[in-house]
């Protein structure tokens, strides 16, 4: 006879802000090898996934899914498009 021990961790994060479409996983990979996975729900990335970076208060930046960028915004976190930002730079010529 035997006896299954279950306990269940709850861990909370403050997002502050996100930054979309930070870069693409398969580019940051080449860099990075040491984050496989959203920090968030930790849901393995993909080569092809697009990468979002979250600012969490008291804590240091996490990479994150698209799904967890999305909770995060329409939760009230603030939001940037880093591909906008970089589409509205424009070179002045002298």
């Amino acid at each position: 006879m035997s006896y299954t021990f279950e306990k269940t961790f709850t861990k909370r994060w403050e997002v502050t802000s996100v930054c979309l479409n930070f870069m693409n996983f398969g580019d940051f990979y080449r860099v990075r090898q040491d984050k496989k996975k959203c920090e968030l729900c930790y849901r393995d990335f993909t080569e092809k996934d697009m990468a979002h970076l979250a600012f969490v208060k008291g804590k240091k930046n996490h990479l994150i899914c698209t799904e967890c960028a999305t909770e995060a915004v329409e939760g009230g976190a603030k939001s940037y498009d880093r591909r906008k930002q970089n589409d509205d730079q424009t070179i002045q010529t002298p």
